[in-house]
């Protein structure tokens, strides 16, 4: 299809604007799926507040996937934690998914993080990003490793994570400087997709620019 988009944000916001002071109605929570490259909202499920989002985002992706519409794109979720049922949810409808790894997820986290450590040289692919704006200078090195059959072969323990055709993990590593403050921080993403570091590094910008471009949209 002409249409598809390549990558779609799935992601949780309050709309302040639905706020009814007078009755003291609390705000109205969405669930919204968002084409990054097109910047278009695609649809979205209204929840009670935010922890019922895990509940909104399959029937979300049902919807969305009516026609094959979602056959092939690369969805990222960053908001819940990376779990088997929003992964199995996404391979569902056709599509890849790009989880993030919390940092409540420690054993998951130390497993990527030992396996980046212990990468052989060449078994790696980086690309670097810099963005600049804002009183903002970022530098990003994106890191992806494929072949991560332990991912998804037996476990060590029952009940331990198990994902639905995982096929490569991310790494990135950010330097941020504002004015004369600088830090640093990792994030680590698992994906169904053989990932090359530069759409993994397009994906995971495009989902960050996603938060600031649904805030004017009809949420």
């Amino acid at each position: 299809m002409a249409d598809r988009p390549e990558f779609v944000a799935i992601d949780g916001k309050t709309s302040r604007r639905c706020h009814d002071r007078a009755s003291d109605e609390l705000p109205l929570h969405l669930v919204a799926a968002f084409a990054t490259t097109s910047r278009l909202v695609l649809g979205q499920e209204a929840v009670a507040d935010k922890s019922n989002e895990l509940a909104a985002i399959p029937i979300l992706l049902a919807r969305l996937a009516e026609g094959d519409r979602l056959h092939g794109v690369l969805v990222s979720i960053d908001t819940i934690a990376t779990n088997g049922t929003l992964a199995t949810a996404i391979r569902n409808a056709g599509a890849d998914y790009l989880l993030a790894v919390k940092a409540n997820q420690p054993t998951l986290r130390a497993d990527i993080e030992a396996c980046f450590d212990g990468a052989l040289a060449g078994s790696v692919d980086t690309h670097p990003e810099h963005d600049k704006g804002h009183g903002r200078i970022e530098q990003r090195d994106i890191d992806v490793i494929r072949g991560v059959d332990w991912l998804s072969g037996d476990r060590r323990f029952p009940g331990e994570l198990r994902l639905p055709d995982a096929a490569s993990i991310v790494r990135i590593r950010a330097r941020i400087q504002r004015g004369q403050t600088e830090h640093a921080e990792t994030r680590y993403y698992i994906s169904s997709a053989a990932l090359g570091a530069e759409r993994a590094g397009q994906a995971v910008r495009g989902h960050r620019g996603s938060k600031t471009g649904c805030t004017g949209c009809s949420m």
